[in-house]
């Protein structure tokens, strides 16, 4: 009677305790509910028994489009049908940048943090527009971006290269307004900068891109390159105190191997030098690309 009882418990067990089935999303369209709640119906009318609900901001996976009724999945496998009016959801759609050096921000507001930086021809997620940003999604980073620098038209992103965008101009601008201004240790501007402070003002003023605060940080941050692949807007790190033990300093590039930075040596100002100065070449660490 005992072993019965038991075999019995088990086998109920089992059949509650099953686990979910994820699905492939990758299949699907997907989409986001608009709605304050959504009832998933068994079946494709309202008689029909409501086997789970889902509230507004959840992802759906869309199987199949009627004419009142949706078929829609749950990434935990549930699978049932949702009415198709009064906008009960929207569908996510693919959306590319289209300018360089786009902030990723946090919250919908130019003081926010800077999550990621996006270039020209990056494919997101459009989850949600809000007039002037657009709530996006890009691999496991969520965020917003100025939606002036969004389109849903890969050919419009593409148009926008590098060379006739004006960020480049508007950068260098931005830093040659600054030449003679004083060297001030832990200083961001605007009217005295130590080096790392004045480029993370200069690409935050010109072009809303938050960058990290100091030399080292900021060398670990975009793509790296070869000091022969140099562009103007490049960020080009030394290490001043010699034996290229680690980067303590860091400029703008323009080009023809000149480079602008707020100097803690003699001068103790903001200076445009050379890289092939003797001095430079020897103390000179790598370069990194922020606007691809």
């Amino acid at each position: 009677m005992k072993k019965g009882w038991l075999l019995s418990c088990l086998l109920t067990s089992s059949i509650i305790f099953v686990s979910p089935v994820f699905v492939n999303a990758a299949e699907y369209e997907k989409a986001i509910i608009q709605s304050p709640l959504v009832d998933i119906r068994l079946d494709s009318n309202t008689n029909s028994t409501v086997i789970s609900k889902i509230s507004k901001g959840q992802e759906i996976l869309i199987v199949e489009e009627q004419s009142e009724w949706t078929k829609i999945k749950l990434g935990t496998g549930i699978e049932g049908y949702i009415e198709s009016s009064n906008n009960q959801f929207k569908k996510i759609s693919d959306g590319f940048i289209t300018h360089k050096g786009v902030n990723l921000r946090k919250n919908a507001t130019t003081e926010s943090d800077a999550l990621h930086i996006l270039n020209t021809g990056d494919k997101v997620e459009i989850i949600d527009n809000l007039k002037d940003w657009t709530k996006v999604r890009i691999n496991s980073n969520v965020g917003y971006v100025y939606s002036d620098y969004i389109s849903t038209d890969l050919n419009k992103s593409k148009s926008v290269s590098r060379g006739a965008s004006r960020d480049i101009d508007s950068l260098v601008d931005i830093a040659k307004s600054k030449l003679g201004s004083p060297y001030v240790y832990g200083s961001t501007g605007p009217s005295s900068f130590d080096c790392s402070g004045f480029v993370y003002y200069s690409f935050n003023s010109s072009l809303g891109i938050t960058l990290p605060r100091t030399s080292r940080d900021m060398s670990r941050y975009g793509t790296q390159i070869s000091k022969d692949e140099l562009i103007t807007g490049d960020l080009v790190y030394f290490d001043t105190n010699g034996g290229l033990n680690g980067v303590n300093h860091v400029g703008i590039y323009l080009s023809d191997g000149d480079f602008i930075h707020a100097s803690s040596g003699n001068n103790m100002k903001v200076m445009i030098s050379s890289v092939d100065e003797k001095f430079y070449r020897n103390s000179y660490m790598g370069a990194t690309r922020i606007i691809e």
